[in-house]
């Protein structure tokens, strides 16, 4: 979700920007009335995020909605700091950058050059939730206003880092598929919701042998377990477990 709104308000931000000449809507859907491409560059770790960007259905679904196509140009975590210091020396640039490390120095550079665009004065009218976000947090809105006044880019703003990386999510189409109204409310309950995930015909295929009731990826089986499984039971485990662990 955070990547996608991400996005969004880069393509937002970018058809207000002075100097495209689009006919676009500042309040509704299409964002333009001609269909219009755009190309973003983003970093992204293959280990967490195998998919590319352009296969993920909520961008096809808003490029139909909003008539923005974006086109990523994405470079491995590992490699965009090279890349980047490529593309900025041969001036060949991408119409945004997403997750892209940028020092103060350059973003002073390239946009006292007018490489990159202030997006301050487009806030109120285009991004008033950001704007008031920072307004709350006069602590970012300093650590992104640059030494000349400008903003050249959105934050990534979590206070607790375990919140934001950790969700669970419960397939309702098994639930249904099976006869299950009610979400799970204890830990006995959830421990049948799995097993009748796990033994029944879920997934409606007619195999009641290939369901998977509960998948965790790899790197954070520990998080899932300290977080989720342990603190079920009592904030104490809860705490031990974090003291454990880090």
């Amino acid at each position: 979700m955070k990547r996608r709104l991400s996005v969004l308000l880069v393509i937002l931000l970018a058809c207000a920007m002075p100097g495209l000449a689009l006919d676009w809507n500042a309040t509704d859907y299409p964002i333009v009335n001609e269909d219009y491409t755009m190309t973003i560059m983003i970093s992204r770790n293959t280990a967490i995020h195998p998919e590319e960007m352009e296969t993920i259905q909520c961008f096809s679904d808003y490029a139909q909605k909003s008539g923005v196509n974006v086109v990523f140009d994405e470079v491995s975590s590992t490699d965009v700091a090279q890349r980047l210091n490529i593309l900025l020396a041969a001036g060949d640039y991408p119409d945004a950058f997403i997750k892209c490390p940028m020092t103060p120095d350059i973003l002073l550079r390239y946009g006292s050059e007018g490489t990159f665009v202030d997006v301050g004065p487009l806030l109120e009218d285009y991004a008033p939730n950001f704007l008031a976000a920072i307004e709350n947090l006069p602590q970012v809105k300093t650590a992104i206003t640059q030494s000349d006044g400008a903003i050249y880019g959105f934050p990534y703003v979590c206070g607790i880092m375990d919140v934001r990386a950790m969700k669970m999510y419960i397939n309702r189409v098994f639930m249904n598929n099976l006869g299950i109204a009610d979400m799970p409310e204890t830990t006995e309950e959830f421990k049948n919701l799995m097993l009748a995930f796990k033994e029944g015909d879920a997934n409606g295929n007619g195999d009641p042998n290939d369901e998977v009731p509960l998948s965790v990826m790899p790197i954070s089986i520990h998080s899932f377990i300290r977080l989720r499984a342990l603190s079920a039971f009592t904030t104490a485990v809860y705490w031990q477990a974090m003291i454990r662990t880090r």
